[in-house]
């Protein structure tokens, strides 16, 4: 019969896991409520053209510090990305998935970092989904949305 011997089962189920799966969520979260927030900006599909240039790489910016970080999981730079909101999710689960230790001082510290952003993003996205909702037919200018981040 097919019976082979995988350690795959062993490998997944690791209390490790369900740390990366926070990290991961956190991460969907925090892009989630960026787009949200510049969604709510506009009227139609068409007028996001604008930012969504400038949108979309977000997600992408860990990228540039792959390198130093496969060098070196443990560095200067390695540890700033890991404080830094946009790019710690990605940053996060490239270094533990290389490290021997984990520093969970950084851990912590940057999951504080990451859920404080979390919740003012979302704050911020609400306010101009509420402000924007009002306005229909209108798209909105960066001063405006500045505008109605202040109230």
């Amino acid at each position: 019969a097919w019976r082979y011997e995988l350690p795959v089962m062993e490998y997944l189920f690791v209390p490790e896991l369900l740390l990366l799966l926070a990290i991961s969520i956190a991460g969907y979260l925090m892009f989630a409520a960026i787009f949200v927030g510049i969604g709510a900006t506009v009227e139609d599909m068409t007028a996001t053209s604008n930012f969504q240039g400038i949108v979309m790489m977000l997600p992408f910016l860990p990228l540039i510090f792959i390198g130093p970080i496969l060098a070196n999981p443990s560095g200067i730079i390695a540890q700033v990305a890991t404080y830094f909101p946009l790019t710690s999710p990605s940053i996060l689960i490239l270094r533990l998935s290389l490290l021997d230790e984990w520093p969970w001082v950084e851990i912590i510290i940057a999951l504080i970092i990451l859920l404080a952003s979390i919740w003012l993003l979302m704050k911020l996205a609400g306010k101009v989904f509420k402000t924007g909702i009002l306005l229909y037919g209108k798209n909105a200018t960066p001063s405006e949305i500045w505008k109605w981040l202040r109230y």
